[in-house]
């Protein structure tokens, strides 16, 4: 039987310091399976074009996007997945440092948990049951590392149900991701595609699930906080608008695990 491939889709705008140290450390860290990178760019400016196109010659089986305009996070991650070959989609922010062993681990957990529709790593920085304290000041791979192994150790083969994962990372099949449609591109920027995927993938009689072995560090906001407060909040209030009226629900804020609050 063949060995799946895994496509990492991670979409970038400006911000290449962040994007180079992310592709370092998934192939630092990355020994199987079969993966490719696909990076879309949403139209940056043209440094970080430069240092995408280093990053293309450098490393192997890592493609770029350029889209011609801001497309905004749904709809340049579909634009991704229109180009994957794997058989599974990681979708990654371009401000994570990966461990070793993360998409093995990932996609153990997804294959294995019978109703596991998508899989997401537990992080320093996420609103909601996903994040854990870490003890380290600066994130560099081998610190990352050092967590995720700790991490591996005491909760390997472990994960809980979640009801919402944050998109900065999780791993989902290529058939479902297609079946429900991909990301919805209504939610303008970013913000609520991922409850909004969460929906769809529980219509599907699947649900979501956080491995507590699996460590992603997550800087977590570096495009979105480029925005005011003022369009954060408006961009916040117009998606959350979308997102219970597609649903007919009121939604329901994000909460961290008992032991953080």
């Amino acid at each position: 039987m063949a060995k799946p491939m895994v496509s990492i889709i991670i979409v970038s705008f400006n911000n290449c310091s962040f994007t180079r140290n992310c592709i370092n450390s998934i192939y630092k860290n990355t020994l199987s399976p079969e993966f490719e990178v696909i990076i879309v760019d949403n139209a940056s400016k043209q440094e970080a074009k430069d240092s995408l196109r280093k990053l293309s010659n450098e490393y192997k089986s890592l493609s770029v996007l350029y889209n011609p305009k801001n497309y905004g996070f749904s709809k340049a991650n579909n634009l991704g997945a229109k180009l994957a070959k794997g058989d599974f989609f990681i979708f990654l922010n371009n401000d994570t440092i990966v461990s070793k062993g993360w998409i093995e681990k990932l996609l153990s957990h997804l294959q294995n948990i019978p109703d596991a529709g998508m899989v997401g790593p537990v992080t320093n920085a996420i609103g909601n049951e996903a994040k854990i304290d870490v003890d380290y000041i600066e994130p560099t791979i081998e610190e990352v590392n050092r967590i995720g192994e700790l991490r591996e150790r005491h909760y390997s083969g472990k994960y809980f149900k979640i009801k919402v994962l944050a998109l900065f990372c999780c791993i989902i099949s290529k058939e479902l991701y297609e079946r429900v449609g991909g990301l919805d591109e209504r939610y303008v920027i970013g913000t609520f595609e991922d409850d909004d995927l969460a929906m769809k993938i529980y219509q599907q009689g699947l649900n979501l699930y956080c491995a507590e072995d699996v460590f992603i560090h997550h800087y977590h906001g570096v495009s979105f906080n480029k925005f005011s407060l003022v369009k954060r909040h408006f961009l916040f209030q117009i998606n959350k608008f979308k997102f219970e009226n597609k649903w007919n629900t009121k939604w329901v804020p994000h909460q961290n695990r008992p032991s953080l609050n």
